[in-house]
């Protein structure tokens, strides 16, 4: 039982600093930067009284902003997540493996989400048994759903697994494939798998980028495919927010397609 709780106290404790770390990028953006710039000008230019006022509203933005993040409420994290992607010139397979522990009580469905043609996808859970996937309406670029867990619920510390397949009808828009971590992750894998003869050659690119919203400069990483075509790309505490892609070239008449 104390193991049980000590591994607990850890994983709370990984999510805690994963959220402060993200937290931290967005108090520069939108609140030190904005305010020291303010109050120079302020205090340089106009009556002091001016200066008191934006320093106030810079105080309430920050404390609002604190409050935020104070009550972001995860119900679930992954303690590994494995993502397969494999392109065809046709359609493309889409499986991902999660290792979930629920943070909170009656965790009853799963959420996720994906970017390609709702019409075109093909979607099973594998794990848990029985469970349903209902769509959301669309109303932004991502396609939303909740796997439904057939009834069952998980209460706080209990492992379990997601197991989802995909396939994707159609070309792909883009030579790259993209994830985003949208839950706190200790470990996540992305096996990628690509037809060489349509590739100029097996060079890829792993490119790490903060979310538009965030201050942050993009990282990119040159990797080789092996001589099946496959790649594995381990990360470890992926940040929330982030996307991680990986970018390929395809051969010139291939390449064309996705310039006109």
């Amino acid at each position: 039982m104390k193991k049980k709780f000590a591994s607990l106290y850890e994983t709370l404790k990984g999510v805690a600093n994963n959220i402060i770390s993200n937290a931290l990028w967005e108090l520069i953006r939108a609140i030190l930067v904005p305010t020291v710039t303010a109050s120079l000008l302020a205090y340089s230019k106009v009556p002091i009284i001016i200066a008191v006022i934006i320093s106030l509203m810079s105080l309430a933005s920050l404390v609002a902003l604190i409050l935020k993040y104070r009550h972001i409420d995860f119900r679930y994290m992954f303690l590994e997540k494995t993502i397969y992607f494999e392109y065809k010139e046709s359609y493309s397979i889409y499986n991902t493996d999660h290792k979930v522990r629920a943070l909170a009580n009656n965790v009853d469905r799963f959420y996720g989400r994906y970017t390609w043609d709702y019409n075109k996808v093909n979607m099973q859970c594998k794990a848990p048994s029985n469970s349903s996937i209902i769509p959301h309406p669309v109303n932004d670029a991502y396609q939303k759903y909740d796997v439904y867990f057939g009834g069952r619920r998980y209460n706080v510390g209990d492992v379990f697994k997601v197991e989802l397949e995909s396939k994707m009808d159609g070309e792909i828009q883009f030579p790259l494939f993209a994830t985003t971590v949208i839950k706190p992750t200790n470990l996540l894998y992305i096996y990628i798998k690509l037809p060489l003869h349509l590739l100029k050659s097996n060079k890829i690119r792993l490119v790490t980028s903060p979310s538009p919203a965030e201050v942050g400069i993009s990282k990119t990483e040159d990797a080789e495919l092996d001589e099946h075509g496959e790649y594995i790309w381990k990360i470890k505490k992926p940040k929330l927010t982030y996307e991680y892609a990986i970018e390929w070239d395809f051969i010139e008449e291939k390449q064309a397609i996705f310039k006109k």
